[in-house]
């Protein structure tokens, strides 16, 4: 007799415990989360600076990675049927890579 394994993804994993689900879509929709994940990617871009071609074809592919890994973050929470699909036509803010309302802190 054959025994089948099920392998749950990460995210399947994550969705199975609903208050650390919840808890984070919550986190996620905050505005001060938004605002430290839209600010760590502009630092991390200027730190990424510029140079030659060669350079800004690297670095290019860093932030592509940087937002890539920030949607998958900020979409973790959410089930398979809610979750936005990456847009890879271009650099998308992160406040922006979730259709969940944003209000940019006041100063």
């Amino acid at each position: 007799m054959a025994t089948e394994s099920i392998t749950l993804s990460p995210k399947t994993r994550f969705l199975a415990v609903p208050a650390s689900a919840s808890a984070h879509s919550d986190l996620m929709a905050s505005p001060a989360f938004q605002n430290a994940a839209a600010s760590a990617l502009l630092a991390y871009q200027y730190k990424l600076g510029g140079g030659t071609p060669e350079a800004l074809t690297i670095i290019a592919a860093k932030l592509r990675g940087a937002q890539e890994f920030l949607h998958v973050l900020m979409n973790l929470g959410l089930p398979e049927s809610k979750s936005s699909p990456f847009d890879d036509s271009g650099l998308t803010p992160p406040e922006e890579s979730l259709k969940r309302p944003y209000k940019p802190p006041t100063p």
